[in-house]
C-alpha cells in the first residue's frame, strides 16, 4: 500500500450548527486538553510508535466529544456538510483527529483504505493549508483503487467514480495550496521556460523546495489518473506540466527531451543512485506521470511524436527503476 513507483476555505458556520455530544454538548476545554495531548504524541521526533494506539484513542475521544463517535457518523456527512458543522475554533482539533485515525489506523489496512480517503477528504477540507495533511491525502488519493471502495463492492461503476473523485479533490486542494501558500499558479506550471517558477523558488527554503517537488510529483500523478479515466487531453497536459515542474525543482532540465537525454548519458557513466541520490524515486515517478500524459495525447489525438516521447521516457524509467529496486 502507498507505493506508486515509490512510496478558498469558507466560513462554514458557527457553534449553533454543531452536533451535540452524548454528554449534553461540546466541551471546548476538554477538546483542547485532548488535542494538546494528541499533538504531543504525533509531533514527537522521532514518532514514538509504541504510543500509536494511544494517539488513535485520543483522536477518537476528540471526535466523540465533537459528536462523531464512529466512522459511519463521519461518512454520513459529505465533506462540505461535515465542515459546516464544525466551529472554527475546533476545526484544527477535528482535522488532526481525522488525520491521526486515517493515517495510523485505516491507511495501513487495504480493507480500510477507502476509510482513510474519507477521513483525509474531511481533514483537508477543514484545514486546507495544512501541508502535511494535504500530502498524505495526495498519497492516498493517488493509491486508491476502485476495489478499495468496499461499501460499493457490487457497483463497479460507482466504485470507479468514487476512487477518481478522491483524485479530483486532492488535485484541487494541491492547486489551491500551491497558489495560496507559494504563489504558484497554473500558468506558472505551464510556462515552458520555467522562469517564473525559478523566481518564486528563490524565496522558498530548502525544506519548502523538497515539499514542492514531492507535491508536484503527486499532482502530476493525480492528473495522469484523470487523463486516463476521462480520456481528457487537458488533464494529460496538466500531468506533463506538473511533472516537468517537479523535475525543474530538483535541478533537472524542465524540457522533457533535454532531461531524458541528460539522464540517459549520465547513467551510462554512473549508477542512477549516484546520479540522482535521494531524488531517484521522485524523478522516476514524475517521469512516469509525464509519460502517461504523452501516452494519453498519443491515443486521444493520434499524436505520433507524443507516442514516441512516451516510449522513450518509459525506457529511461525502466533503467532508473531497476537500480531503485536493487
Amino acid at each position: 500500500m502507498l507505493s506508486y513507483r515509490e512510496q478558498v476555505p469558507e466560513d462554514f458556520g458557527g457553534a449553533s450548527d454543531f452536533p451535540r455530544s452524548g454528554r449534553g454538548g461540546v466541551e471546548p476545554y476538554r477538546v483542547a486538553e485532548l488535542r494538546h495531548e494528541l499533538t504531543s504524541i504525533v509531533t514527537s521526533d522521532p514518532f514514538d510508535t509504541t504510543r500509536q494506539a494511544d494517539a488513535v484513542l485520543l483522536a477518537w475521544s476528540i471526535l466523540r466529544e465533537c459528536g462523531f463517535p464512529s466512522f459511519g457518523d463521519i461518512r454520513a456527512k459529505r465533506s462540505e456538510d461535515f465542515c459546516a458543522m464544525i466551529p472554527a475554533e475546533l476545526r484544527e482539533a477535528v482535522s488532526l483527529s481525522l488525520d491521526t485515525v486515517g493515517w495510523l489506523s485505516y491507511a495501513p489496512k487495504p480493507g480500510q483504505f477507502d476509510r482513510a480517503a474519507q477521513m483525509f477528504a474531511r481533514a483537508v477540507a477543514l484545514c486546507p493549508l495544512d501541508l502535511g495533511r494535504l500530502e498524505k491525502f495526495a498519497i492516498i488519493a493517488g493509491e486508491i483503487k476502485p476495489e478499495h471502495i468496499c461499501n460499493l463492492a457490487h457497483e463497479p461503476r460507482r466504485q470507479a467514480q468514487t476512487a477518481i473523485g478522491f483524485a479530483i479533490q486532492a488535485a484541487k486542494h494541491i492547486e489551491y495550496v500551491l497558489e495560496e501558500s507559494f504563489g504558484i499558479s497554473r500558468d506558472t506550471l505551464n510556462e515552458s521556460s520555467g522562469e517564473t517558477l525559478n523566481q518564486l523558488l528563490s524565496a522558498v527554503s530548502d525544506e519548502g523546495r523538497h515539499y514542492l517537488a514531492r507535491v508536484l510529483r503527486h499532482l502530476a500523478h493525480l492528473h495522469a489518473l484523470q487523463a486516463d479515466f476521462f480520456k481528457n487531453g487537458v488533464h494529460a497536459g496538466k500531468a506533463i506540466a506538473a511533472g516537468c515542474s517537479a523535475l525543474q525543482i530538483v535541478g533537472l532540465p524542465r524540457g522533457v527531451a533535454e532531461c531524458v537525454r541528460m539522464l540517459e548519458e549520465a547513467v551510462k557513466e554512473q549508477p542512477p543512485r549516484e546520479v540522482l541520490g535521494d531524488d531517484l524515486s521522485l524523478v522516476v515517478s514524475a517521469l512516469d506521470s509525464i509519460s502517461r500524459g504523452f501516452h494519453a495525447k498519443w491515443k486521444l489525438f493520434h499524436n505520433q511524436a507524443a507516442g514516441r516521447r512516451s516510449e522513450q521516457i518509459d525506457q529511461l524509467c525502466d533503467t532508473l527503476e531497476a537500480a531503485w529496486l536493487e
